[in-house]
C-alpha cells in the first residue's frame, strides 16, 4: 500500500466495496487480496450458514439488544490487563 499511495488506497476501497471484476486496473497485491475474500473456503457449509441467518434474524432487535451488549461487556471487562498496563 505504500508503493501504491492514494491511488492504491482508492483501488482497494472500490475492490472490496463494488468487486475485484469492478477494477480496471488490478495491481498484484490488491489483486490477490480480493481474490482470497470473494472465495469461499473449501470447509465453509453454506446451509449452515441459511441456517445461522435464519436463526438470528428470528430474534427480536429488543431481546438481542438486551442480550447482545451486556454479554459483550462482561466479556471486554473479563479479559486481564495487558502486559505492561
Amino acid at each position: 500500500m505504500d508503493a501504491l499511495g492514494k491511488e492504491g488506497r482508492r483501488l482497494l476501497n472500490s475492490g472490496l466495496a463494488d468487486g475485484l471484476e469492478s477494477l480496471t486496473e488490478r495491481p498484484p497485491a490488491i489483486t490477490a487480496l480480493l481474490q482470497q475474500l470473494e472465495t469461499m473456503p473449501a470447509w465453509v457449509d453454506p446451509d449452515m450458514l441459511r441456517r445461522g441467518e435464519v436463526t438470528a434474524l428470528s430474534v427480536s432487535p429488543f431481546w438481542y439488544v438486551l442480550s447482545a451488549i451486556p454479554s459483550a461487556l462482561v466479556h471486554t471487562y473479563a479479559r486481564p490487563p495487558s502486559p505492561g498496563c
